[in-house]
């Protein structure tokens, strides 16, 4: 069971400013997915982000009026907390493990990106998410990582993993337990009692982290914004919003 330990350890590996090379990366992909999510939350609508991160996604969310983030690691949760003060936000910052989650309203929006790569149980978590919307309208919007995406396509051809779904050194330094293709994302919420009502692919991506990492923002973002354009099952993240059936 991951534990607040096991999320401090991964934050200062991994979330520390300066502790990874690639976060510019990680931050690119995430403002260009934010360009093409964060027009659907309605001003007056409850929002709900799993994790805090690097801060990427508060930033843009936090003058948000009903805007609350779930976070387990202590210094996340103490980076959050000062990250709105110096925005002058009124966002919730609630510190506690997922399944510790007792929410007081319920959410028109869950933002739960690349959280079910890293959970225990990914059932479990989408029966939580499932509680925590509201009934009929409430939508949840998931990104995980692809497993068939070109770069570990390439990889294999590489010789570097044996399948799609190995799980890589960076994987492992970030927390992953798992990636998922298209089909096996859509199979777990199909099974799981959620219908999808869209998809998207994010950042094509021809090589690994540490390989693209010398190529420059100008680059980066180049191959966030082409994805748009591109089959979902080809780019490095899948995104899905989905409701419960």
């Amino acid at each position: 069971m991951t534990t607040v330990e096991d999320l401090e350890a991964i934050a200062q590996a991994y979330h520390v400013p300066g502790s990874a090379s690639d976060m510019f990366i990680e931050r690119i992909c995430q403002e260009v997915e934010l360009d093409w999510l964060v027009g659907r939350f309605g001003a007056d609508q409850a929002v709900l982000e799993m994790g805090y991160g690097d801060g990427v996604t508060f930033d843009r969310l936090c003058l948000h009026e009903r805007y609350t983030v779930l976070e387990g690691s202590p210094s996340l949760a103490s980076r959050a907390r000062q990250h709105a003060a110096n925005r002058g936000s009124s966002a919730q910052i609630v510190e506690t493990l997922f399944e510790d989650f007792l929410p007081e309203v319920k959410f028109d929006w869950i933002y739960a990106s690349h959280v079910l790569e890293h959970v225990d149980d990914p059932a479990g978590t989408l029966a939580l998410l499932a509680r925590w919307l509201k009934p009929r309208s409430g939508h949840v919007v998931i990104t995980v990582p692809n497993a068939e995406s070109i770069h570990r396509r390439v990889g294999v051809a590489m010789g570097l993993h044996g399948n799609l779904d190995d799980l890589s050194a960076r994987d492992l330094t970030v927390g992953h337990q798992r990636v998922y293709s298209l089909g096996s994302l859509t199979q777990m919420l199909e099974f799981a009692g959620w219908q999808i009502s869209e998809v998207q692919g994010f950042f094509l991506k021809p090589l690994s982290n540490a390989q693209l990492v010398d190529s420059g923002e100008e680059a980066i973002r180049a191959l966030c914004e082409v994805s748009l354009e591109l089959p979902p099952e080809i780019c490095a993240n899948l995104t899905v919003i989905a409701r419960p059936r």
